[in-house]
């Protein structure tokens, strides 16, 4: 199983590469549509286009594996700070069990 994975490991960066790289535009759109809060001034000038345009990084393992995997990371660390959180926290006061809340139970 283990040759299999890195008999394609091209194409799996590929898709990884392809998965950060969506989310980070997914993300870009969902906290600034008008591009108004961008952080990177050339992707502010360029806009949405050019966002479009760097999917086509994810095709670097094709060409160079070491190359794909140092283009991969800083993608993914992206989505992970402009990524909201997934679950929201619990509040405590409210919950069935008596915590301090007015539920009675």
């Amino acid at each position: 199983m283990l040759q299999h994975l890195y008999d394609h490991l091209d194409i799996v960066l590929c898709a990884l590469i392809l998965i950060s790289r969506i989310g980070d535009i997914g993300t870009t759109y969902l906290v600034t549509p008008n591009m108004l809060l961008e952080a990177n001034p050339m992707m502010r000038r360029l806009g949405w286009k050019f966002a479009l345009m760097t999917l086509l990084a994810a095709a670097m393992p094709f060409f160079s594996l070491q190359a794909g995997v140092v283009i991969l990371v800083p993608f993914l660390m992206g989505n992970v700070m402009l990524a909201p959180p997934r679950i929201p926290p619990r509040d405590k006061s409210r919950s069935r069990r008596g915590w301090g809340g007015t539920s009675g139970f």
